[in-house]
């Protein structure tokens, strides 16, 4: 089953924002609650004053409106592909049939709010299996590998068949995987996921 990811979207954006070179986990913003942008108001889910913070910070609280500065940094068509790169719209076959595919819509047609909504979350669908291999992607050293439930079958001989090996591409760069990794420490360290903290599991 398919459904809008939420702020798990958010890895994308700035996966894609770091591996095009367009921020660094250290870089600064003004983070307001409330944020117009083309006549959209984005709002983040508690409100709080304006702060300063990094990349890394809009990160760990996981603000709708800092991604939003963030995403701006790349246009809807390189965000789009990095998208379907980690392969959202698309089925993922396990082997096992009626996998969804979830709904991407072309950037070309993303409505005027639904270019700032993509950037966490909102405004395309994804099954539980597209998030688990988006942050397989990301931890792998920016590799994605092919998920499959079967590595093998038995012949009415008795004899064993192997499923062929996993397909695997890169998406992003080791750098960018590391950089993502230290960001994704930040938000049990620091951030929204301090009571999902597990001793000695974070570097």
């Amino acid at each position: 089953q398919a459904f809008e990811p939420g702020s798990t979207g958010k890895v994308p954006t700035f996966a894609a924002a770091v591996e095009e070179g367009v921020i660094k986990g250290t870089d600064a913003f003004k983070v307001p609650n409330s944020y117009k942008v083309n006549n959209e108001v984005i709002n983040d889910s508690l409100k709080h004053p304006t702060y300063d913070m990094t990349a890394a910070g809009i990160f760990a609280r996981s603000y709708n409106t800092g991604t939003v500065m963030v995403g701006q940094k790349l246009s809807n068509e390189t965000r789009y592909n990095y998208m379907k790169k980690l392969g959202l719209g698309q089925p993922i076959d396990v082997g096992i049939s009626g996998a969804s595919k979830g709904i991407l819509a072309p950037w070309q047609d993303w409505e005027r709010r639904q270019q700032y909504t993509t950037m966490f979350g909102q405004g395309y669908t994804q099954t539980a299996l597209h998030t688990a291999q988006i942050f397989q992607t990301v931890a792998n050293g920016g590799v994605q590998v092919e998920p499959k439930l079967i590595d093998s079958y038995i012949n009415p001989d008795g004899s064993v068949e192997k499923t062929p090996e996993s397909k695997s591409k890169r998406v992003f760069s080791q750098n960018t995987s590391k950089e993502m990794l230290r960001l994704m420490e930040t938000v049990v360290l620091e951030g929204t996921g301090i009571e999902e903290f597990i001793l000695h599991l974070v570097a």
